[in-house]
């Protein structure tokens, strides 16, 4: 499909990432390629959430990876060789040069050997379970390969074994001299990175084999920013969050005294808890989208109520300049204030946001109006995922889609803003269905000049739609 006469896009994805899923959890088969905005659709219990936490799982791990972080479990990291773990014979031999190129099978290892226990352990806390337990009941393996920017290859028996390939074009180099007097730097261009270093280190084996190992981790390339997920529960977990700090800190005060209770949580809902607590002052560069959303949809504002400068601000519902309490607000309001407040003070250009079920509380005339602000995310630089099973929003989507096949003035004629269209290339649909076999596949959904076919979804509510036509047919013969 064209772009739009006028119309701006985003910068086309030149090696989209691309998930292929086998046998993990409910999912049997399933194939997403991720796109500016990401659709997951289907019935309940379809797989949706799994794949979507999937994926962030592999973005919070290539973000640790970005920043240097380290596993959680000491073990971990050992084994990771990130405490300082030799070098191979191969690798200490090339370090006697003062310049070499990294051989790729070496570059791979090393990532992957540094890589692995990064997914592994963001896999295990984003599911709250040992990766084993997430293999699909009856079969003996699950089977990930994550592709784009490099492959990654992941496959989970009795553990979780983790592969790394950078692209064919990929060049590493290690120059080492004494103009590096302050230890060690990197640069390069293009797809070509340098790791240069002081000579005296080229002797300390362990602390090289870790210079090493996160210089590789820096070249994985990102597709996206952080990546933020607003749990299906948000509304709830946000109305409760002022309660949860103050038992947080509640039970910080008596550690060492006596074990507290903690409760077993996500990734996901841990982080979006952190982030709702700790959410800062500052805005960003999504403020005025945030702004507009909450005029469009909440007739006021979401903001920030700060009673001294020690505790965490309060969320409240400002209306006719009061504050009023989300428990005591609407759940249209309380549904959307964690997607506004994501938008006002914490997500960056480039950033991928999950979002469960956006639709969850919304009424038909507020889930049309949501679509409008999906187009305008992506216009704006956000990346989107959405898991839903709501026909009307996907319905409106599409005539976002046909308004991105419109020249400007059309749009203008058709009363559609100019900010307020999607392009074909920008979104990725996907159908989560049921396989017949006891499991689900997620499969590409076609799409055409209309937007996205929603046959094959329609397909699924058949039941209803049959009993329906069943129970017009038994009023027309036995009406009155």
């Amino acid at each position: 499909m064209a772009k739009s006469a006028g119309s701006k896009g985003r910068e086309s994805l030149k090696d989209p990432l691309q998930v292929d899923i086998s046998d993990f959890g409910p999912i049997s088969k399933g194939k997403i390629r991720m796109g500016p905005l990401t659709i997951l659709m289907g019935p309940n219990n379809s797989g949706k959430s799994y794949a979507a936490t999937l994926i962030y799982s592999f973005l919070s791990s290539h973000a640790a990876a970005r920043s240097g972080s380290l596993p959680s479990d000491p073990w971990q990291q050992r084994h990771a060789g990130l405490g300082g773990a030799d070098l191979s014979p191969r690798m200490k031999k090339m370090m006697r040069e003062d310049s070499f190129t990294v051989p790729a099978t070496q570059a791979n290892r090393l990532a992957s050997t540094a890589f692995a226990p990064l997914w592994k352990d963001s896999i295990e806390h984003s599911f709250g379970s040992p990766a084993s337990d997430l293999v699909r009941i009856g079969r003996k393996s699950s089977k990930i390969t994550v592709a784009g920017p490099g492959v990654h290859k992941l496959t989970i028996a009795d553990d979780a074994r983790i592969s790394v390939r950078f692209d064919d074009a990929a060049v590493h180099k290690v120059e080492i001299s004494k103009k590096y007097p302050h230890g060690v730097s990197e640069g390069g261009e293009g797809s070509t990175r340098v790791l240069r270093m002081d000579e005296k280190i080229r002797t300390k084996s362990g602390l090289v084999a870790r210079l090493m190992r996160e210089f590789l981790l820096g070249s994985l390339k990102p597709q996206f920013g952080r990546p933020h997920y607003l749990p299906a529960a948000r509304s709830g977990i946000l109305q409760g969050h002022r309660a949860l700090a103050a038992g947080l800190v509640q039970h910080a005060t008596r550690l060492g005294i006596e074990r507290p209770e903690i409760p077993r949580m996500t990734k996901a809902v841990s982080e979006f808890m952190s982030d709702m607590i700790d959410i800062p002052l500052r805005t960003g560069p999504f403020a005025a989208l945030s702004e507009d959303l909450e005029r469009g949809m909440l007739g006021g504002n979401i903001g920030l109520s700060q009673t001294d400068k020690h505790s965490a601000p309060d969320i409240v519902y400002k209306l006719a300049d009061k504050d009023v309490p989300l428990h005591r607000s609407s759940s249209t309001v309380s549904e959307l204030a964690p997607l506004s407040l994501y938008l006002k003070h914490v997500a960056q250009k480039g950033d991928l946001l999950i979002i469960e079920e956006p639709e969850a509380h919304l009424h038909i005339s507020n889930q049309t109006s949501f679509a409008k602000y999906i187009a305008r995310m992506i216009r704006q630089g956000l990346n989107l995922m959405i898991t839903t099973h709501s026909f009307v929003l996907m319905e409106e989507l599409n005539n976002y889609l046909i308004a991105g096949s419109m020249d400007p003035t059309s749009r203008r004629k058709a009363g559609i803003d100019e900010g307020d269209y999607l392009l074909h290339e920008e979104v990725s649909p996907h159908l989560c269905r049921k396989d017949g076999k006891g499991g689900h596949v997620i499969a590409p959904m076609k799409m055409d000049e209309y937007g996205i076919s929603l046959e094959e979804f329609v397909e699924i509510t058949d039941p209803a739609y049959e009993r329906g036509i069943k129970m017009d047919e038994w009023v027309e013969r036995n009406g009155s």
